[in-house]
């Protein structure tokens, strides 16, 4: 997934420094959504179920993950008012 994505990335550059038109990247970037939306790949034939207990202990971590979001924000903020503006 990640070579294709710099794949894309490096080929969509490539053709915007040379001017091509669209359909030069179109290509890549399409395969690149397909892989994204797992086109292609084998149907499920039964519906996915999972552990109750593990979607509990999932969601008591997203609290931890949301609390940890905003002190990084917060401390970015912090730390983003004590640059100088550039003149």
């Amino acid at each position: 997934m990640h070579n294709l994505i710099t794949l894309t990335n490096y080929q969509t550059r490539i053709a915007q420094f040379k001017q091509l038109p669209p359909e030069a990247y179109r290509k890549p970037a399409e395969e690149l959504v397909r892989h994204l939306l797992f086109a292609n790949e084998a149907p499920l034939t039964q519906r996915v179920t999972g552990d109750t207990d593990c979607a509990h202990q999932f969601a008591a971590q997203g609290y931890v993950i949301r609390k940890a979001v905003r002190f990084a924000s917060s401390t970015s903020q912090k730390e983003s008012s004590n640059i100088p503006a550039a003149t």
